[in-house]
């Protein structure tokens, strides 16, 4: 409740000078509020606002993340085609910007749909790739993360071996 206030707070402010960046930046953050409290229409609605700021200034970076955001919600509500064409247009801006490590993140998410979907092959060439990027970057929290969703995929494949593998290593980090 603190921070909706704070953002809420920096949000009129941003508004009156016309900040636009940081109007839509105060608009990501309160739908990750809403988000967190599973008010999902409301989320939506702060990510689609943020989203449409982000695009008339054409920021592609913050295009890219409130796509992600928008693929979150998505993700929760179990509609998970949307979230993968959210998450899927997000990487391809990562990609097109160079944002390594974002790109990352974004194939990490898409890998972690695909194994909900029951698709361990998807998944498998999307979290491979970002275990790689995050071990290059020396970024050993998302590595952990990215190698208990390979584990997970193994598990619901029925390899238990590399399961324990990779949940063995997640436990090391």
């Amino acid at each position: 409740e603190n921070g909706l206030e704070a953002y809420t707070t920096a949000l009129q402010i941003d508004t009156r000078l016309g900040a636009y960046e940081n109007v839509s930046i105060s608009l990501n953050a309160i739908g990750k509020i809403h988000e967190l409290w599973r008010d999902f229409d409301t989320a939506l609605e702060f990510f689609f606002r943020s989203l449409e700021i982000s695009r008339q200034l054409n920021n592609l970076n913050q295009i890219s993340v409130r796509k992600a955001s928008i693929a979150s919600v998505y993700k929760s509500l179990h509609k998970f085609d949307l979230a993968l064409e959210y998450l899927e247009q997000s990487l391809a801006l990562e990609t097109e910007l160079g944002n390594e490590v974002r790109r990352g993140y974004r194939m990490d998410q898409i890998g972690e749909i695909y194994t909900t979907m029951g698709d361990y092959k998807k998944a498998e060439g999307m979290l491979m790739p970002a275990l790689q990027i995050f071990q290059d970057n020396n970024i050993h929290i998302s590595e952990s993360i990215v190698l208990n969703h390979l584990a997970l995929n193994y598990m619901k494949k029925g390899e238990y071996d590399n399961a324990l593998y990779y949940y063995n290593q997640s436990l090391e980090i």
